[in-house]
């Protein structure tokens, strides 16, 4: 589907956020990209940690920027040099969210086998054992009711 001459996928449905510059659209297939506006991008989350921790291995914020995959001859340096300086302020601040996502975790490993993880990283790791357990029930009771059928029939 288009819509105002932008082919809608399902990786850049609703990231739209308005009447975005034409030479902009080619950027939705960045992960980092939460939206665009006319000339304005709006990051993800991520984007900033990712970035912040490029910038603190000694990266300049135009080298960050680039290693992100973010075409400097499109956005120009500028902008790449506000995203870094966005960046270290929102580091400094204490307004990186760096916590850990359930899908970093494997929740088909025992509960027991989990050792060293500092109290975030367990968080995220029992959401993701909880999810893991969740669909695995599910399968039980279908398995279950398929036996049930195939015997009485």
């Amino acid at each position: 589907m288009r819509v105002n001459g932008i082919e809608i996928t399902e990786e850049n449905a609703g990231r739209i956020v308005g009447n975005p510059n034409e030479e902009l659209i080619p950027l939705m297939d960045n992960p980092y990209i939460k939206g665009i506006f006319g000339d304005r991008i709006f990051y993800t989350d991520d984007f900033y940690v990712d970035l912040h921790k490029k910038i603190a291995e000694g990266h300049t914020y135009v080298e960050a920027y680039q290693s992100l995959g973010f075409d400097l001859n499109l956005l120009g340096k500028k902008r790449a040099e506000q995203a870094g300086k966005r960046a270290v302020k929102m580091a400094k601040e204490g307004k990186l969210n760096a916590a850990p996502k359930p899908e970093q975790f494997n929740g088909s490993i025992p509960m027991d086998q989990m050792t060293g993880l500092n109290p975030e990283e367990w968080a995220a790791y029992c959401e993701a054992r909880a999810i893991y357990l969740e669909h695995y029930l599910k399968v039980l009771k279908k398995t279950r009711l398929e036996l049930e059928k195939s015997l009485t029939s």
